[in-house]
């Protein structure tokens, strides 16, 4: 295998031995090879995971209504507990990730999140499910935080941010994979067994084992991956790193023996050993981040996040039906002159009146899933752009870029008028921002020290969730009453965060 990194690190023979490598000028040498890749397609799994638990509830949620008895008030309890559960723990896992190591949490988090979103297919009532679905959210927190770390770690500088948009991708086709999924499911799949008389499986407790496949593959896949061998090397274990990076390069060239001998020690070994008690371990690991010159990095950081959150999450909750109502609708006007006298909260809340006058209706209209293909091929789209140029263009441009056109795109909702414009006008909207929480947790990979570097990414990613929440919260109350000044509002915290991406630029440098 030709490298042309060897080109730059390659040394006397005679004086291997006695040299001391850096980790990164080390994983240079190795270079980028196949083992990448694969690891890449493991997070990308992971990342997937995250994706099919959360988005779970907004195709099973119609189905589950007649089974589990829900009304209006139940179903947006479904629809958030699994978030709910994400940010409970968020905290204590990016603590032992940090601390404990990127693998073992990951592999356990991940092999409970889907043994636990299985057994809920299996919940008889409400509550039960609730109960699982929360604990579903709890250890899937565990893996959100630890995959950028993790697979960053084992990847060369220059390859990291391109490594991890390319998992990044995973989550535009997880968006294309529910919905053919549950297409394929509820069109093909029409079965009733009882449990023990507790309970009837039906398609859509089948659909949430399919969603679970995602996080399980993964999950025994971890069992024979080694450590992230930076994190060895955080904890003073040279002789672990030296192995760790043995795997790679036996990985990728498949003959021959690293030459690598010696790493330069990186942290102070009483650093590792100042932790005792477990609330003294979590105030020794949660400071660093909150002083600086870290601290700017972190509040810059989860700000973006949660402005990209509060805008594309929040509303690509309510993307499929909007979308449905603006492809239906005879009257020729912009998004809100549209969509405005449908009252799109009085029809949805609707449904528990319909089901006190008639008979529980749990049928789901085909025309439900374009939608959702649409927005799935346009972040996919979005995710493979960013990779194929972020080696040529920093990440700066790429993020402003896409966040300004985010922008204007949100903008342009006031005046178009076409249908099929508005369509794409608004998956643009929702699509050009929501990958650059990619981008931007893949720039705090770089910019937090590895002993931090979870926690720091779990604290990110928990403000993100909060912000779908609160963004889905503030769509709902405000939407149908005054739907231009919601759109403005969400425009501008998409703009907000292109300020602030500029902010982080300045703080990498």
């Amino acid at each position: 295998m030709n490298k042309t990194t060897n080109e730059v690190f390659t040394i006397p023979v005679q004086d291997e031995d006695d040299r001391e490598w850096s980790f990164e000028d080390a994983l240079s040498y190795i270079g980028l090879g196949k083992i990448h890749y694969y690891l890449t397609f493991i997070g990308g799994l992971i990342i997937s995971a995250s994706m099919t638990e959360t988005m779970a509830m907004s195709f099973i949620m119609k189905s589950a209504e007649c089974d589990l008895s829900l009304k209006a008030a139940e179903k947006g309890v479904m629809s958030s507990i699994v978030y709910v559960g994400i940010v409970s723990m968020a905290f204590i896992w990016g603590y032992l990730s940090d601390t404990r190591g990127r693998r073992k949490v990951l592999k356990w988090t991940l092999l409970c999140t889907s043994t636990l979103s299985i057994l809920s297919s299996f919940a008889p009532n409400y509550s039960s499910f609730v109960l699982l679905r929360f604990f579903v959210g709890a250890f899937l927190s565990g893996s959100i935080g630890s995959t950028y770390p993790y697979l960053g770690e084992f990847t060369p500088e220059k390859n990291r941010q391109m490594i991890m948009s390319l998992a990044s991708a995973f989550f535009g086709l997880s968006q294309l994979y529910v919905p053919t999924v549950a297409w394929l499911v509820f069109s093909f799949l029409d079965f009733r067994l009882s449990i023990f008389g507790l309970l009837h499986y039906r398609p859509w407790r089948f659909l949430i084992v399919l969603f679970a496949l995602p996080g399980l593959i993964a999950s025994i896949a971890l069992f024979f991956l080694p450590e992230s061998p930076k994190y060895h090397m955080a904890q003073n274990n040279i002789p672990e790193a030296l192995k760790g990076l043995e795997w790679i390069y036996k990985k990728n060239i498949e003959k021959g023996k690293l030459p690598i001998k010696k790493l330069k020690c990186e942290t102070n070994e009483s650093d590792v050993s100042k932790r005792k008690t477990f609330l003294q371990s979590i105030v020794t690991q949660a400071l660093p981040i909150l002083k600086p010159p870290y601290v700017k990095h972190l509040v810059v950081s989860f700000l973006i996040v949660f402005a990209i959150f509060f805008t594309s999450a929040s509303l690509g909750l309510w993307y499929m039906e909007i979308e449905n109502r603006v492809s239906k609708s005879t009257i020729k006007g912009t998004l809100c002159s549209v969509i405005f006298p449908s009252k799109i909260s009085s029809i949805m809340n609707s449904t528990a009146i319909q089901n006190s006058l008639q008979e529980c209706d749990e049928t789901i209209s085909n025309d439900v899933y374009a939608p959702a293909f649409i927005l799935g091929i346009f972040y996919t789209s979005t995710f493979i752009f960013i990779t194929c140029f972020l080696n040529c263009m920093s990440r700066c441009f790429i993020s402003g870029l896409f966040l300004f056109t985010s922008f204007c795109c949100g903008l342009s909702l006031f005046w178009v008028t076409q249908p099929m414009v508005t369509l794409i006008t608004f998956t643009s909207f929702l699509s050009m921002s929501g990958p650059i929480v990619s981008v931007v947790t893949g720039s705090a990979v770089l910019l937090f020290p590895t002993n931090y570097r979870a926690m720091a990414l779990c604290i990110i990613l928990t403000m993100g969730r909060v912000g779908s929440v609160v963004g889905s919260n503030f769509i709902g109350r405000f939407f149908e009453n005054n739907c231009e000044m919601t759109i403005g509002v969400l425009a501008g915290m998409v703009f907000g965060a292109g300020l602030l991406n500029i902010l982080l630029s300045f703080s990498s440098v």
